[in-house]
């Protein structure tokens, strides 16, 4: 039995011996090592399985310390009611303490490691290819299968977890011994063999929504079609099966899968437009701004511009954009390899679909408008 924080059975399963112990290093306290952990727990190598009930009796705790802690002594006296003699104790602790204490470190053939002599000093080398910390491993996928249990007891279960609930966004599971879990450590008996590697990543930070003074249509915006690109290409694979809208829709399921990806699509794009209309207003002013009127009346509501108001409130702007919502979906739905043709009877219906929810942002928007004098919140 050999206890340690770096297990080099990992590295490969026919090393039975040399691991290392990793030693408190106050300059490295900033650094992620096993040093850092609160709670360290100590890895156990064996030659075989039949040997894992001792690295579970050293895993024992007695008075708030762990067996394999206080056999560090070899003067504990944990075993004392149990033995029979001092000379019996002192074997046992002998023994325990024996598998307890640090070893010369020396290179083994099986470890492959690469080391990188610095400088002048040939006695000082850099490891090139580092050991990973069975502990430190251990720790973190500890750490993690706590935090997802308690997100599935409070998202699915609705139970209250104080402190919060911790997510770990792009996480991945790692097999790292494909035979006998047990006979490489017993931590890693515990891991199932497996590692979680969380993402060291920076943030992948959303663009800023712009105002789209540049396009001639709020539709020519390339983030709406790509965030409703999938919904686009159900719809799309859905109605080149048919070769009418009655057909696509004469069924009551037919009709309902494809007003429902219509709807969804829609959700996209009024999802963008709430987004530039809560702007700072006036930018659709600006002498560069390439936008259709239609389009500058929905996106820039809060204008302060008397003549734009009044051209806005008397002229039917929503039926424009939802006429320019239809031709962009069809556009879409037909795509490169123009395998859908859109029919009269598609073009109404993506504009009847799209009327009613874009006439009640209008209302929603105008509600705001006189409850808060005019201005935008």
């Amino acid at each position: 039995m050999i206890f340690s924080t770096h297990v080099f059975k990992l590295t490969h399963s026919a090393i039975d011996s040399l691991s290392v112990s990793d030693q408190v290093d106050e300059s490295s306290a900033c650094r992620l090592t096993t040093s850092s952990l609160n709670d360290l727990e100590i890895d156990g190598a064996v030659q075989g399985n039949q040997y894992s009930p001792i690295f579970q009796f050293l895993e024992l705790t007695f008075l708030g310390e762990k067996l394999a802690t206080q056999f560090d002594q070899s003067n504990c006296l944990v075993l004392e009611p149990f033995a029979k003699s001092a000379e019996t104790i002192f074997q046992w602790n002998n023994g325990f303490y024996k598998s307890l204490e640090d070893r010369a470190v020396s290179a083994h053939g099986l470890l492959k490691q690469t080391f990188f002599p610095l400088g002048d000093n040939k006695q000082q080398y850099h490891i090139l290819c580092n050991i990973i910390s069975s502990s430190l491993a251990h720790s973190l996928f500890r750490s993690v299968r706590v935090d997802q249990k308690n997100s599935i007891n409070t998202e699915k279960k609705g139970k209250y977890m104080a402190g919060g609930v911790t997510h770990y966004p792009g996480l991945a599971s790692l097999a790292v011994t494909a035979s006998n879990h047990g006979n490489a450590s017993q931590l890693n008996a515990k891991r199932g063999g497996k590692l979680k590697l969380i993402t060291c990543q920076p943030p992948t930070w959303q663009s800023q929504f712009k105002p789209p003074v540049f396009n001639k249509s709020l539709f020519f915006e390339p983030s709406i079609f790509w965030k409703a690109k999938d919904d686009i290409d159900y719809l799309r694979d859905f109605l080149i099966r048919f070769e009418s809208i009655e057909l696509s829709i004469k069924n009551p399921k037919r009709k309902k899968w494809v007003e429902q990806w219509v709807r969804n699509i829609i959700d996209e794009v009024l999802f963008y437009i709430t987004n530039i209309q809560s702007l700072d207003s006036g930018w659709s002013a600006d002498i560069g701004c390439r936008l259709k009127l239609d389009h500058q009346y929905l996106l820039d509501p809060y204008r302060n511009d008397d003549d734009f108001q009044t051209k806005r409130k008397n002229t039917d702007w929503e039926s424009i954009v939802c006429s320019d919502f239809s031709d962009w979906l069809n556009y879409k739905l037909v795509g490169k390899d123009k395998l859908f043709t859109p029919q009269v009877d598609h073009r109404r219906l993506w504009h009847q679909l799209f009327e009613p929810e874009l006439r009640e942002l209008n209302e929603i928007l105008e509600f705001k408008r006189k409850h808060n004098g005019g201005e935008g919140l």
